[in-house]
């Protein structure tokens, strides 16, 4: 079965359009992640507030250092880092089990 050049078409669309909508979601949890982390940094006051603006000018600071927006993006990923994302994977999967282990043996379900 040949895709029409009109089905072509509307495919394209509807990926280019899901992946704007996942490029935006992905923008917006960077920023809520980055305010989070900037507002703990600022509300510890188990330090002095000089060293808690300190803390977040670093924090800050990292994302203007250059190539900080195409660093990692066009690279290959090294053997590192593929074993790092697979560890990642697996914690996650299994930590997702034990939570729905949690849940399903809870006497309230």
């Amino acid at each position: 079965m040949a895709i029409t050049n009109e089905k072509e078409t509307k495919l394209e669309k509807l990926f280019r359009t899901e992946l704007q909508k996942q490029f935006l979601r992905g923008i917006r949890v960077g920023i809520q992640t980055c305010s989070k982390v900037c507002l703990e940094k600022l509300n510890d006051s188990s330090k002095p507030l000089m060293k808690r603006i300190e803390d977040t000018k670093k924090y800050c600071a990292v994302a203007t250092r250059p190539g900080f927006l195409t660093k990692g993006i066009d690279d290959a990923p090294s053997e590192e880092d593929v074993a790092e994302i697979k560890e990642a994977v697996v914690e996650k999967t299994a930590q997702q089990n034990s939570d729905e282990t949690n849940v399903s043996q809870s006497p309230n379900n």
